[in-house]
């Protein structure tokens, strides 16, 4: 007796494609391949003689790997740019200090070779506000930009609106990643 839950040819079809395309994408950016190797081995069995159900459960892994991955990028990134505000604030300090020192020695210029040369420059000039309501309006600008969560919440009252329509759903895929176990404290 057949199962009749078991995929059609288009089914298994499709899922092979897909699979192709993910190991196609896995393996075409070389300055990652050494990043995608865990990816790589999970699809390295032929995906025609793979049940359904093991193909799912390889694609969650992959997805899994590759998000932890991002957040892993993400976080680092961060650090890096908080690393980077920090070296900015600093030389920033230092620039205000320096010119204050010039100026006190009445020192135009300095060959701090090899690292450059600083230089007291005359600045331009700024304005400066002194009372924003007396502004003219000619003095203001405006960002425009579209109210979408006021528009799609009319749109879906049925509100008629020209230039705005609601879309179709889209499938929309959700992954609950099983929580890790904590691993044991070994206490000395």
């Amino acid at each position: 007796m057949a199962d009749p839950h078991a995929p059609g040819p288009l089914a298994i079809e499709r899922c092979v494609s897909a699979y192709q395309r993910v190991q196609h994408a896995l393996t075409a950016d070389d300055e990652l391949a050494a990043d995608e190797a865990p990816l790589a081995a999970i699809y390295a069995a032929d995906p025609k003689i793979l049940q359904p159900d093991e193909l799912l459960r390889r694609f969650v892994a992959a997805i899994a790997f590759a998000e932890a991955r991002a957040a892993e990028a993400k976080a680092f990134a961060a650090g890096m740019t908080k690393r980077s505000e920090r070296y900015t604030g600093r030389a920033t300090a230092m620039r205000s200090e320096l010119l204050e020192v010039m100026i006190a020695l009445e020192r135009s210029s300095f060959s701090g070779s090899p690292f450059g040369t600083a230089s007291v420059k005359r600045g331009q000039q700024s304005a400066v506000v002194m009372d924003e309501q007396k502004l003219p309006a000619d003095y203001w600008r405006e960002k425009r930009e579209v109210d979408r969560l006021k528009l799609r919440a009319d749109l879906k009252q049925g509100v008629v609106i020209d230039g705005a329509v609601l879309s179709n759903p889209m499938p929309v895929l959700a992954i609950r990643y099983a929580k890790a176990d904590a691993d044991p404290v070994e206490e000395d």
